[in-house]
C-alpha cells in the first residue's frame, strides 16, 4: 500500500470517527424566538439566562468599553444589555464568540478553509 493510499484512508478513518462540538441550544431556541413577532425581550432573556455561561458573556458585553462606554452604570442584568445592545446584535455577538471557542487551540495545519 502506498504512503499516499494509506495517508487517505486514516484521514477518512478520522472523518468518519470525529464528531464536531455543537452550539449551546439556547442561541438555536434564541435565534428561533426572535424571528416570532410576539417575542418580548424579557422573553429571550429568560431563556438566556438558562445557560450560565452565556448569561456571564453577554453581561461582559454590555459592560465592554464599546457598549459602556457611554454610561458610567454597569449592567447587572440580560434585559439591561439586550436593550443597550439590541437582542439581535447580541444573538450575533453572542453567535460569534461560541463559535470562535469551538475553534480556539485547533491548529491550523487541521484546519483548510479551502477545501
Amino acid at each position: 500500500m502506498t504512503l499516499n493510499r494509506q495517508s487517505e484512508e486514516l484521514k477518512q478513518s478520522l472523518l468518519r470517527s470525529a464528531t464536531l462540538p455543537s452550539l449551546p441550544g439556547v442561541l438555536i431556541r434564541i435565534y428561533e424566538r426572535l424571528d416570532q413577532p410576539s417575542t418580548t425581550i424579557d422573553d429571550i432573556a429568560q431563556l438566556l439566562e438558562t445557560d450560565s455561561g452565556l448569561t456571564a458573556r453577554a453581561l461582559h458585553l454590555g459592560n465592554s468599553a464599546l457598549y459602556g462606554a457611554a454610561t458610567q452604570r454597569e449592567i447587572t442584568n440580560v434585559t439591561d444589555v439586550m436593550v443597550r445592545i439590541g437582542p439581535f446584535d447580541l444573538w450575533s455577538l453572542l453567535m460569534a464568540t461560541e463559535v470562535k471557542s469551538l475553534f480556539y487551540g485547533i491548529s491550523t495545519q487541521l484546519m483548510d478553509m479551502n477545501h
